[in-house]
């Protein structure tokens, strides 16, 4: 899902991730990565691609500041990678 800033939502719940934020992972979405999970926007500078977990409690990929559906060019259904080191 899209939400109304640009932030793609995935359906992976926080408890199909636990102690994500203290894991090294990469996040991956159609060519973009983000290495770890931040706890808020800004933890990253403007325009990063970043992963997060949201107030919903679901997985959130974002550009900073930005709207990551537009620069990903993402679409609902697009796959969405996450690897540990």
């Amino acid at each position: 899902m899209i939400d109304s800033f640009g932030n793609l939502l995935t359906n992976i719940h926080s408890e199909c991730l636990p102690g994500i934020v203290h894991k090294k992972c990469v996040v991956q979405c159609v060519g973009h990565q983000s290495v770890g999970i931040c706890a808020t926007y800004s933890e990253r500078p403007v325009d990063n691609f970043i992963a997060l977990l949201g107030s919903s409690g679901r997985l959130e990929l974002a550009i900073v500041c930005g709207d990551a559906s537009k620069v990903l060019d993402a679409h609902t259904g697009d796959p969405v990678i996450i690897s540990w080191e």
